[in-house]
């Protein structure tokens, strides 16, 4: 029995501006991680998807019981994706799983995620989650792209009797955040 209950996000924040620093988990400088911005990011999320008093902001989000990201690939070697989730994953006390060995084997992790029981929680790179999405949900209700300038940003996808359900929710965990997901 497949999930019933997938939660995707895009990997938090690079360094865009040339003045904007980028550091890896022990600070040091490296173009291909996250930003301050993005380190802030993924420890917000701690909170959104396991709140202290259990009640979620949104009735849509769950805890996850499983976390998959992609990890450093030969052609695209940032670890983003994973660190975004990092924090999450200590604070869930979960691995965090990677089962693709390529970004476009969305069929592999399509297949994983059905193997786990429980709510899901997916970080990838923006390119793929859209084609992931449509994986479960109809084509006709999944955008085109994930919105480019957009990390705070869930995608819901539910199991309801006559399929799959779709929905957007807005992160809001950081200032400057979007509170309506795009139209």
């Amino acid at each position: 029995m497949p999930s019933h209950h997938i939660m995707l996000i895009r990997h938090a924040e690079k360094a865009k501006a040339p003045n904007e620093q980028a550091v890896d988990g022990l600070g040091r400088a490296d173009p291909r991680a996250l930003s301050v911005r993005g380190w802030q990011r993924a420890g917000a999320l701690v909170r959104l998807f396991d709140p202290l008093d259990g009640h979620f902001r949104d009735v849509r989000l769950a805890k996850p019981t499983a976390i998959f990201a992609a990890g450093p690939r030969p052609n695209k070697d940032s670890s983003r994706p994973f660190d975004t989730v990092a924090p999450l994953a200590r604070a869930l006390s979960l691995r965090i799983n990677d089962p693709c060995a390529a970004d476009d084997d969305v069929g592999a992790l399509a297949a994983a995620i059905e193997q786990v029981h429980g709510p899901v929680l997916v970080c990838w790179r923006h390119e793929t989650l859209p084609t992931l999405a449509r994986h479960w949900a109809a084509p006709r209700i999944v955008p085109e792209q994930w919105p480019p300038q957009r990390h705070d940003l869930v995608w819901v996808i539910d199991r309801v009797q006559q399929g799959w359900r779709f929905a957007q929710v807005a992160q809001l965990v950081l200032d400057a955040d979007e509170a309506l997901p795009p139209a």
